[in-house]
């Protein structure tokens, strides 16, 4: 999955990624199927996802905050992807970036 951010208004630096999720698990908050983070096609890190529900995949939350450095001179774009981990991961639904 990936997402492209162009925003000239928008300091360059750390910023805050938070993404939406629902994963099915056999306990709430038990152990989910990771992603691997990559910003700019650099890997950044696996981002663990803990179930949100469990048996539905209707149940969504948001995981916890990332840090990364964008790069948002006038002009640019920064590419954000979620890869999976062995061919699964849970429902995206939504991503959300913050100056800080």
């Amino acid at each position: 999955m990936s997402w492209k951010s162009r925003s000239p208004t928008t300091k360059p630096g750390l910023h805050t990624l938070r993404f939406r999720y629902a994963c099915s698990g056999t306990t709430v908050g038990g152990a989910c199927r990771p992603l691997d983070l990559w910003v700019n096609n650099v890997r950044v890190g696996q981002l663990p996802f803990t179930a949100t529900g469990a048996g539905v995949w209707t149940a969504y939350a948001d995981n916890p905050a990332v840090t990364v450095t964008l790069d948002n001179s006038v002009g640019s774009t920064n590419t954000v992807e979620l890869r999976a981990v062995n061919n699964v991961g849970p429902n995206i639904d939504r991503l959300t970036i913050s100056s800080q």
